[in-house]
């Protein structure tokens, strides 16, 4: 949890609403940063997990479709790529896949 909370801190640098798996019922304020769980990538060595990073898809969310948070990201974490963008309820969603 000590990393998660790590990650949650420099996501804050970035906009000052972050949010881990909010429930559906939690207000959202915008511009703001969603977070979650997804996949780890283990490395093997005897037959054993040599080394763990957890990676987690992190959203970006604005109305302004001019927003520089792709680079802003990109430059910020040195594990991340930008998987999509897309559109829904006049919001701007760059979505990315973060290994921390």
């Amino acid at each position: 949890m000590a990393e998660r909370m790590a990650l949650h801190r420099e996501l804050k640098t970035i906009y000052d609403h972050v949010y881990f798996q909010p429930p559906g019922h939690e207000k959202i304020t915008y511009p703001c940063i969603i977070y979650k769980r997804s996949a780890g990538n283990a490395k093997y060595a005897d037959n054993k997990v040599y080394t763990f990073r957890q990676q987690y898809e992190v959203t970006a969310i604005t109305k302004d479709p001019d927003d520089p948070i792709v680079e802003t990201m990109m430059h910020k974490f040195p594990l991340i790529q930008h998987n999509r963008h897309f559109q829904a309820d006049n919001l701007n969603h760059e979505v990315f896949l973060l290994y921390w």
